[in-house]
């Protein structure tokens, strides 16, 4: 197993365990996810281009959400919050408590007053 550098903000890490010798370039994966899919053990789908690999584990960026497309830090994690943190109803309606009308039913049941 070959060792790769921890990840960062907007790089992840990809260790693998595979028979034989070293993977080449050929048999990595052309792309991983971020955020994909998972197999049957919980573990992020990655589809390497050998049947050699016997085990991984994906490591994924810290903040990838302040990542441009070719991998490069555009923020300050900080300062840009992960997606799903903030709300996305423009109208929220648990905010408050919603009144709760009621009434008496001898209001509605009461006979005229004269």
């Amino acid at each position: 197993m070959k060792r790769v550098g921890l990840h960062t903000d907007c790089e992840g890490a990809l260790p693998s365990i595979a028979v034989g010798k070293p993977l080449t370039s050929k048999e990595l994966p052309k792309e991983v996810e971020v955020g994909g899919g998972e197999d049957l053990w919980g573990r992020a789908t990655v589809d390497f281009r050998s049947q050699r690999v016997a085990n991984y584990e994906l490591s994924q960026p810290s903040a990838p959400q302040v990542c441009s497309p070719d991998g490069k830090p555009t923020a300050d994690p900080a300062d840009v919050p992960t997606p799903g943190s903030q709300p996305t109803d423009l109208y929220p309606t648990d905010l408050y408590p919603t009144p709760d009308p009621s009434f008496d039913i001898g209001d509605v049941l009461r006979s005229p007053t004269p």
